[in-house]
């Protein structure tokens, strides 16, 4: 019996080879199969989705508070490219602190997201309210638009004082989807630096201020610490003060003739006659206070006038997004306060408050109880009641209260204490210019990781469509908005607002293979030649 003699080396090697082969063969077959039925990949590039999806963009950091945010840059579709124009800012402002000379010139330019679609999402299935969907734009087939389904197959629907409507009723989200869409006002994680800056906590006598937050001492009063919207420049919000009708005018006279008092400046000031007011558009600089000043020598003029530029700073919250350039903004109703308590003791009260247009709630937790009540409306009646484990606080429990498209949402640790008060229709009130606030009583806290958060207002646009009047959609017709509402090119805009079913590409679920451009320093200055992976962007879309 002969023995078994293997194949000779050369033949293994042509083996071995072949199997190489076979496969870069099979997963060039099984990628574009996947390509063609099941997922692919595309490129954000504008802002209409930002913060949570990006467009081209440079990634900025304040030099003040070190805040961290995106600003977006223009696309030019015609050549496929970022490129440079009149419009394009040399500086920007922090949306947390507020710094206004923050210097672009050395901040390179990145690309926008890269998402993953899943391209069969919708075959079986409608894309639900909220969800992210990506679809071509029905007047050039090979371009694709990322937007949030709002309106869907034969409804009605309708943008008003931010909020959606669909046939006549309030569109309301859930906790995730409240989440999903949410944006940062301010993070005091995140304190400027500067010795100008004006802090926007008021802190009552018995609460004292640490580097990370707030601490409370035991005591038998309330003692509260309250947020207070204060920015250093810009906004868009109304101040005014009253004037003897005789001074307004002489101030009006000599204001309107002053040299040296440039037109985009006096747009900025109102001189109401009919109602004896000085109005400001923003927050009065000391340029435009000094101008105000010269224009009269009376002494009570002079004090308005400085009472206005210390009124101006204070504004209620707006619509401002760290990713567009400066933009007339409109005042936001929907916000909340996301925190982080924590607590050694089993006694005593901390309380929430959340101040809306439609009435003041309060959120009161009794640390020896574990009860949870909610109190509001225009009365101080009760709500709502639950109950929380006071022991989580010993670890530190995350707290959020937050007022989002007529209900208020009270979260401990994740999960919601009672079910979301709707707040009956009526009558809003003025925008509360201290909106948020927490007390204790009998306890010692600490309060960490505060932030200050909102929901999307939606803008009217150019209101072609669902605003100034109901939009009501078709057979398999989607009305989509972005989440960037005071740029986004969508359904408001559009002269074919609806998005047939037909043109749907998919369900975004991934943001993938991110890159970030990096410096090479060469001849004196650096150059960004190269792009690394950015692995800190991936993330999936909700």
């Amino acid at each position: 019996m002969r023995d078994y003699q293997p194949y000779p080396d050369k033949n293994q090697k042509g083996v071995s080879l072949r199997q190489v082969v076979d496969l870069i063969i099979c997963l060039i077959l099984t990628v574009i199969c996947v390509r063609s039925f099941l997922v692919e990949g595309y490129m954000i590039s504008t802002g209409s989705m930002a913060p949570g999806l990006l467009g081209y963009h440079k990634r900025v950091v304040c030099p003040l508070c070190q805040t961290k945010f995106e600003l977006g840059v223009r696309f030019d579709k015609q050549q496929g490219l970022v490129k440079a124009s009149p419009a394009d800012h040399t500086h920007c402002r922090c949306p947390n602190c507020g710094e206004d000379n923050i210097d672009l010139s050395g901040v390179p330019k990145t690309q926008g997201d890269q998402l993953l679609v899943h391209k069969n999402a919708y075959f079986f299935r409608q894309p639900d309210r909220w969800e992210v969907v990506v679809f071509r734009n029905p007047a050039l087939a090979t371009e694709a638009y990322v937007k949030r389904v709002l309106g869907r197959p034969h409804e009605s629907i309708r943008i008003l004082a931010g909020d959606v409507l669909i046939n006549g009723e309030r569109v309301r989200k859930n906790l995730e989807q409240c989440r999903a869409t949410e944006l940062t006002v301010y993070d005091d994680s995140h304190r400027p630096t500067d010795p100008d800056w004006q802090s926007r906590w008021n802190v009552g006598k018995h609460w004292s201020q640490t580097t990370d937050g707030f601490e409370s001492v035991s005591h038998s009063d309330w003692s509260w610490v309250r947020y207070t919207h204060r920015l250093r420049s810009g906004g868009s919000h109304e101040t005014a003060v009253v004037v003897p009708p005789e001074q307004l005018a002489a101030a009006k006279r000599k204001f309107s003739m002053g040299s040296g008092s440039p037109f985009v400046v006096r747009n900025y000031i109102e001189f109401d006659m009919k109602t004896s007011r000085l109005i400001a558009n923003g927050v009065v600089s000391d340029e435009l206070r000094d101008l105000l000043l010269a224009t009269s020598s009376d002494r009570s003029f002079r004090d308005q006038v400085e009472v206005l530029k210390q009124r101006s700073h204070v504004a209620p919250i707006q619509d401002q997004y760290g990713y567009n350039s400066e933009r007339k903004t409109e005042s936001v109703a929907d916000i909340g306060i996301e925190f982080t308590a924590t607590s050694n003791e089993r006694v005593g009260e901390f309380v929430v408050r959340l101040s809306t247009p439609h009435g003041l709630f309060e959120v009161a937790l009794n640390l020896e109880t574990g009860s949870a009540q909610l109190f509001g409306h225009h009365q101080n009646e009760k709500v709502r009641t639950g109950s929380f484990q006071p022991s989580q606080l010993s670890m530190g429990a995350k707290i959020s209260v937050r007022h989002v498209d007529r209900r208020v949402f009270v979260v401990f640790n994740d999960n919601l204490l009672f079910e979301p008060y709707v707040i009956p229709d009526g009558s809003g009130q003025p925008l509360d210019p201290q909106p948020v606030g927490f007390a204790t009583r009998n306890v010692q806290v600490n309060v960490t990781g505060i932030r200050i958060i909102r929901d999307i207002h939606y803008t009217a646009g150019r209101a072609r469509n669902g605003v100034n009047e109901e939009f009501t959609l078709g057979d398999e017709e989607y009305f989509v908005l972005g989440d960037n509402s005071p740029v986004s090119d969508d359904s408001r805009n559009w002269t074919e607002a609806a998005i047939h079913r037909s043109n749907l590409v998919g369900k975004p679920v991934l943001v993938h293979l991110p890159s970030s451009p990096k410096a090479l320093r060469f001849g004196g200055g650096n150059r960004y030649l190269i792009r690394l992976p950015d692995f800190s962007r991936i993330r999936y879309i909700r």
